[in-house]
């Protein structure tokens, strides 16, 4: 740095006088004309007349900046791996997704699966789990990017679905409605039914239910009442709605459970002003 600024100042110096040599050229050609027409003793040339006490104007030049003094470490400065440890949650389709990091290891973990568990380090501002560099975890602030599986994680828990009690006392005229699938149980949790192409609707009018999707197709079927339940049981097809005290209506099938949301009958939407 010292020797930049000092070949700085040299180039300053050099533009300076080269700027300069023309004035000073002119000015002794022009004492040189005088010498002719002047009588002798007269010339005054070498003595330059005196000045007036007139100020020297002030540069425009902006002041140097001061030099910044750095510091290797702030008062508040943490390590990335001290900073990101403890727990991180991110929300996949619904799905609840935990990130422990600790300093003995990491587990990452959705409901009723086995979690992923092993070795982190913090490695070029990146986590990198079990040596795989190739699909490092990304802190930024108060997050952390894992392209690898399209998730953000954060410190605060997102609000997934978590499935409402059953109405016990439910009767028939209570299923009364138009129903779509919105939830679908998977590993302990619900993910989003779009995500896995679940498209079941449901249309009850008192014990007559017409079924609709991809899993159905289009039939109606006559269930059976009882308290907090409509029931179906054939060779081929059993189902059980119940009601929950959210308003979404509980399909319970062999192999799986979906949660239906009250929707609006196709046809019945009301106009647009």
């Amino acid at each position: 740095m010292k020797r930049v600024f000092i070949c700085l100042i040299a180039i300053i110096l050099l533009a300076s006088l080269a700027c300069k040599t023309p004035i000073s050229y002119f000015s002794a050609q022009a004492a040189k004309d005088d010498t002719s027409t002047k009588a002798p003793g007269s010339d005054t040339s070498a003595t330059p007349a005196p000045r007036d006490n007139q100020p020297e104007p002030e540069s425009t030049r902006p002041p140097r900046p001061e030099e910044p003094e750095y510091d290797t470490y702030t008062d508040d400065y943490i390590p990335l791996n001290e900073r990101v440890l403890g727990n991180w949650y991110a929300d996949k389709a619904g799905l609840l997704v935990t990130l422990e990091l600790n300093e003995d290891g990491f587990s990452l973990s959705v409901p009723g699966s086995e979690s992923l568990t092993g070795n982190w380090e913090a490695k070029d501002g990146e986590i990198v789990l079990n040596g795989d560099e190739e699909n490092p975890l990304l802190p930024i602030n108060d997050v952390i990017f894992f392209d690898t599986l399209d998730l953000l994680f954060t410190r605060e828990m997102p609000a997934v679905y978590v499935p409402a009690e059953i109405i016990t006392d439910a009767r028939e005229g209570s299923f009364d409605g138009f129903f779509k699938a919105q939830f679908v149980a998977v590993s302990g949790g619900t993910i989003l039914a779009n995500v896995l192409d679940e498209d079941t609707i449901v249309y009850i009018e008192g014990t007559n239910v017409a079924l609709g999707g991809t899993r159905f197709g289009n039939v109606i079927k006559v269930f059976s009442a009882a308290p907090g339940a409509l029931t179906l049981s054939e060779d081929a097809l059993s189902v059980k709605l119940e009601l929950q005290q959210d308003s979404f209506l509980r399909m319970t099938l062999p192999d799986t459970v979906i949660y239906l949301m009250p929707a609006v009958l196709p046809g019945t939407e009301p106009a647009v002003p």
